[in-house]
């Protein structure tokens, strides 16, 4: 079996019947996102500003989907659309053991690596950093 099908059977068992939020989940990456996510069985409850948008969205992704406003930047907002997740789905999935493993590798390996390379690069006024990351970790 090729690596690909492992690691996407894997992500379904990860995913299924896990309740998630997303924000931002109106267009961009946090839309990709919640498309993954349903395809691999979360029940996801998508927060964004761009009602029009996101209530589509959550209509074209079907019965485990829906679609809460939420502006980010207002505490109270987030707050709400948690409690909206609970009222509907019990729960609220978040593994904090994932996401601190995955900032490890792509953010503070990140930082790491251009602090001790810019160290080299800076006296020779040369030098090139490229930096990537992905979302599994």
């Amino acid at each position: 079996m090729p690596w690909a099908d492992i690691v996407a059977i894997s992500a379904k068992f990860r995913l299924a019947g896990k309740v998630v939020l997303i924000t931002g989940a109106a267009s961009g990456i946090g839309k990709a996102t919640s498309i993954r996510f349903i395809e691999n069985g979360a029940k996801v409850l998508l927060a964004d500003v761009h009602d029009h948008l996101g209530k589509s969205i959550a209509n074209d992704l079907g019965p485990n989907t829906t679609y809460i406003h939420c502006n980010v930047t207002n505490e109270q907002e987030i707050s709400s659309a948690v409690d909206h997740a609970l009222a509907q789905y019990g729960r609220l999935d978040l593994e904090l053991e994932g996401f601190d493993r995955t900032m490890a590798i792509n953010v503070h390996s990140m930082v790491a690596t251009i602090k001790h390379a810019s160290r080299v690069m800076i006296p020779h006024q040369a030098g090139s950093i490229i930096c990537s990351a992905r979302a599994t970790g």
